[in-house]
C-alpha cells in the first residue's frame, strides 16, 4: 500500500533532506507534494486528504501547532519534525505521539513509518492530538531554564516581559523588575518560547505579546506594560498583527 504524504516545512533544505530520505528508506510513501509556506499547505491538505503529513512545528504565518488545529485528524495522520522547541516536544511524549528531531536520524524515521503502517485506528489519534493540544495550550505551567554562569534558573515564562539580544548575550526583563543576563543567544530563547504569545518584532528584541501596551503604527513600535518601547521591522508588521489578532 502507497501512503499519499505531504512535507511541510518552511526550509527548503529540510524538505529536501525529508525527501532524499523517504525515496531511500521508505518508498512506500508516495511524496505528492511539498511545501514552504504552511498557508499553501493548509489549501493543499484540505482539498486532497493526504494519507500523512510531515509537519514542521515552528512556522511563519501558521505554526504546526495552529495547523493541525484546522485538519481533518480523522482522515490525516501527523509526524511532526522540529528542530527546537522544547514544550511541544514534552508535550508531543505526554501525548504518545511521533515526532522526528532534526537532523532527521534514519532508524527514528523508519520507526514512526513502521508505525504508521502497523496502525490504522482512527479514534486513538484523534485522540492523541486532541491530548497534544490540550496540554500544549498550557504555558502557564512551564517554566524557562536560564543558565547564568553560577546559577541555574527556572522562571515563570508568564513573568517574562522581553527579552533583548545583546551581541551573543541576552537580557531577559521579568515582571518584577529584575533582569537576568546570560551568555545563550536571543535565537536560542525564540526557539524555547515557541508559542503564539512570544513575538520577535525585531532581531534585537522578543516580547511576551501578553504585555503590549500600545502599537503605534506611525513610529513602527510597540510599547510595553512598563513602558519599554520596541521597534518594529517593516518585515514583521503583518505577523505582529497577527499576533495581536489571536491575544
Amino acid at each position: 500500500m502507497n501512503y499519499k504524504t505531504v512535507i511541510v516545512d518552511d526550509e527548503q533544505n529540510s524538505v529536501s533532506a525529508l525527501t532524499k530520505l523517504l525515496e531511500i528508506y521508505c518508498p512506500d510513501l508516495e511524496i505528492v507534494q511539498t511545501f514552504n509556506d504552511p498557508r499553501l499547505a493548509l489549501e493543499f491538505i484540505l482539498k486532497e486528504s493526504p494519507d500523512l503529513v510531515f509537519l514542521d512545528i515552528q512556522m511563519p504565518f501558521i505554526s504546526g501547532i495552529e495547523m493541525v488545529k484546522l485538519l481533518p485528524l480523522d482522515k490525516i495522520k501527523i509526524i511532526f519534525t522540529t528542530a527546537y522547541d522544547q514544550y511541544a516536544i514534552d508535550a508531543i511524549k505526554l501525548s504518545a505521539l511521533d515526532y522526528l528531531l532534526k537532523p532527521i536520524d534514519i532508524d527514528d524515521l523508519k520507526k514512526s513509518v513502521n508505525k504508521l503502517r502497523e496502525t490504522n485506528t482512527k479514534e486513538d489519534d484523534i485522540l492523541k492530538l486532541q491530548n497534544f493540544l490540550d496540554e500544549y495550550k498550557k504555558p502557564s505551567k512551564k517554566k524557562l531554564v536560564v543558565q547564568l554562569q553560577s546559577k541555574t534558573l527556572f522562571l515563570e515564562i508568564n513573568d517574562i516581559i522581553y527579552l533583548e539580544a545583546d551581541s551573543n548575550y541576552t537580557s531577559i526583563h521579568m515582571k518584577d523588575g529584575v533582569s537576568h543576563l546570560t551568555s545563550k543567544t536571543i535565537k536560542h530563547f525564540q526557539e524555547k518560547l515557541n508559542y503564539r504569545k512570544f513575538f520577535r518584532p525585531h532581531q534585537s528584541f522578543l516580547i511576551n505579546a501578553e504585555y503590549i501596551e500600545e502599537y503605534n503604527k506611525s513610529e513602527s513600535c510597540i510599547i510595553l506594560r512598563n513602558r519599554k518601547n520596541i521597534p518594529v521591522s517593516k518585515n514583521k508588521r503583518d505577523g505582529l498583527l497577527e499576533v495581536l489578532a489571536k491575544l
